[in-house]
């Protein structure tokens, strides 16, 4: 299918008549039932059958549908990208950060960033760890935030700050004057681990094997 023939199945697979995609898409109805024919002709099979007055998908519309909303995603993107870069002012910055970063830290740093200078933008990506590297090194991403020391070849590695793991219990159950708990308080204790799937898990559980916990 070529890009115009995708364009106009969605929008009669949306709206369900030619008129309401020749509306959608500011053209003829009869350019509308052309397209759609020229595409039905070169699948093979029809997209579409029409009952009381409305154009419904056959089986194989719905199947192909899966695959075409994927793509107009794709191209609706591409059309946000470009429009943005037409209205830049100054850099942009596009972000990589771990979901637990993304409603604290992040948003009031790039407020504080953005306070400093304006005609920066930014674009933001939630990533997992595992995603740092493949997204940096493929440029999907020019700076990635999250947990860990694991340098990667090619790759920059820079810390700017730590995080502290807490313990969430019953006030009784821990008293440490200082507030710090020992992690050989957990031994002969039923808790809650993390899974070592990230960063902060893996080094909990690593710890807790080397203490035989």
């Amino acid at each position: 299918m070529r890009l115009r023939h995708i364009e106009v199945f969605y929008a009669v697979y949306r709206n369900g008549s030619v008129t309401g995609a020749a509306q959608e898409l500011n053209v003829s109805q009869p350019s509308v039932s052309k397209v759609l024919r020229h595409a039905e002709d070169q699948l093979g099979y029809p997209l579409f059958q029409r009952r009381k007055g409305r154009l419904e998908p056959t089986d194989a519309a719905h199947e192909l549908f899966g695959e075409v909303n994927e793509v107009y995603a794709q191209v609706r993107a591409l059309r946000r990208t470009a429009k943005n870069i037409g209205s830049r002012r100054g850099g942009h910055i596009r972000l990589g950060i771990l979901p637990s970063l993304g409603f604290g830290v992040i948003p009031e740093s790039i407020a504080e960033l953005h306070n400093r200078h304006p005609n920066v933008s930014f674009e933001l990506d939630t990533l997992h760890t595992r995603d740092f590297a493949p997204s940096l090194i493929e440029r999907e991403c020019d700076v990635a935030i999250g947990y860990g020391t694991g340098a990667k070849a090619r790759l920059g590695l820079r810390q700017i700050g730590q995080i502290e793991l807490l313990l969430a219990a019953r006030k009784d159950q821990f008293v440490p004057s200082d507030g710090v708990v020992d992690i050989e308080d957990l031994a002969d204790r039923d808790f809650i681990g993390l899974r070592d799937s990230g960063p902060s898990g893996a080094m909990l559980v690593d710890e807790l094997d080397r203490l035989g916990i």
